[in-house]
């Protein structure tokens, strides 16, 4: 089916004058969507940039955990030992 596109244009039709346009429209949209497709490759490649750092972060964070669970522990056992021998000392007195 052929579609007739007329424009007035200053008293005068001009079937081309629309034609001319949608080309152009379709040439910038063409353009756009280009530009849409590099747009979608930084945002995708942005978003795996920002789950690579949210990986690495939660892996230094459970890191860092375990350290100061070990440090815990360790200040937990000494203040233990310290009770202890301080309970021996009072016992030989």
């Amino acid at each position: 089916m052929i579609l007739e596109l007329q424009v007035q244009y200053h008293n005068k039709t001009h079937p081309y004058f629309v034609l001319f346009n949608l080309m152009g429209f379709f040439k910038i949209h063409l353009k756009y969507s280009q530009l849409y497709k590099y747009y979608n490759l930084i945002k995708e490649e942005f978003n795996s940039i920002v789950i690579q750092k949210a990986q690495l972060l939660k892996v230094l964070l459970f890191k860092f955990t375990k350290f100061l669970e070990q440090q815990l522990k360790l200040f937990i056992f000494m203040q233990l030992s310290m009770i202890k021998e301080f309970k021996q000392q009072i016992a030989l007195i």
